[in-house]
């Protein structure tokens, strides 16, 4: 099983990993730089979809254009975090307010 497909094999799965998935190969399951384009805007897409569930990735844009200079440059890792900590404040996760603000600001201080 090719390791790009990974993610989406154990959405499918709820969570369980597929048979003969080691540790060492979940440890980096997909590099995007290495992605060509095709597949990176199918990626993207694919996480559009993921937007306001606890499934998003951290690869599609989901905040508010007051937000977009915190974020333009925030890693997946912080993306995401920053997005579950939305859902679980049960936030719209592409509006904006003053409790966005104050996790965005703790995520990314500037």
């Amino acid at each position: 099983m090719r390791k790009s497909f990974l993610l989406f094999v154990v959405k499918e799965n709820k969570g369980r990993e597929p048979e003969g998935v080691s540790k060492m190969s979940k440890k980096n399951l997909l590099n995007l730089e290495t992605v060509p384009m095709e597949a990176l805007r199918a990626i993207y897409e694919v996480d559009k979809g993921f937007i306001g569930t606890k499934s998003y990735m951290g690869i599609a844009c989901f905040w508010n254009n007051e937000y977009r200079s915190f974020l333009g440059d925030a890693s997946m890792a912080t993306r995401k975090n920053m997005h579950l900590k939305f859902l679980a404040g049960r936030l719209d996760v592409s509006a904006a307010s003053p409790m966005h603000l104050k996790i965005l600001k703790y995520f990314c201080p500037q």
